[in-house]
């Protein structure tokens, strides 16, 4: 596995030109006075990504079956992606906060509160995490070409979804009270770690669907 990570490092190195234009991208959206919060949500986003690339980079050409010919296993294959999409998400993560507050401190067009933009951001981080979740197994599932086009349909149909349980959740015999009451009273730790255990589930549960549908795909 450490020579899968290795490769997927490389391919990210030989994409160091994309990488600075998207750092100078950020950096002026942040010099002329965009929310720090976007561009946290948008480099996360951006640079864990990456994972999907290499997968298109590993699926190119037909280089699966000669990937599979080294002493590598599905299984780790699959570890190896979510390894890679963990410290891509949280690297560039870190370097964000670290960014975006020295950029806030320069401007002082307004004083940055600390402690909420790093719940934000780390709910940014989740939700990166969550994305990955479903990304990487769909990628997995259908390849490079269809992957996009069933990924947008299924967050389409979710989003659509959202809109009307939200809509129509009063006409449901739910009771939501409780769990809107404990989430307002919840302490930022509590509240923390719920998100992270949410994500660290979420990428748990992806992981063993994506090994499954490793183990049963023909090259």
């Amino acid at each position: 596995m450490q020579g899968l990570l290795i490769k997927d490092l490389k391919l990210l190195k030989m994409q160091f030109r994309f990488l600075i234009m998207i750092l100078g991208i950020s950096c002026f959206m942040l010099a002329t006075g965009a929310k720090v919060y976007f561009v946290t949500a948008y480099m996360t986003l951006l640079f864990a990504s990456f994972t999907l690339n290499s997968i298109s980079y590993d699926e190119f050409e037909n280089g699966m079956p000669y990937l599979f010919t080294m002493p590598v296993t599905r299984g780790q294959y699959v570890r190896e992606k979510y390894l890679f999409s963990a410290l891509c998400a949280l690297c560039s993560w870190g370097f964000t906060l670290i960014l975006t507050t020295v950029f806030s401190s320069v401007r002082q067009d307004a004083p940055l509160d600390i402690g909420e933009y790093l719940f934000v951001s780390l709910a940014y981080l989740i939700g990166t995490f969550l994305f990955l979740s479903l990304a990487i197994p769909v990628k997995l599932k259908f390849g490079s070409e269809k992957a996009q086009t069933v990924l947008f349909g299924i967050i389409g149909v979710s989003v659509f979804g959202g809109v009307l349980a939200a809509k129509y959740v009063k006409t449901f015999p739910i009771n939501l009270t409780p769990l809107t009451a404990w989430i307002k009273t919840a302490s930022a730790p509590v509240l923390i770690l719920g998100l992270l255990a949410l994500g660290i589930l979420a990428l748990a549960a992806s992981c063993c669907i994506s090994g499954r549908i490793m183990e049963q795909k023909e090259f």
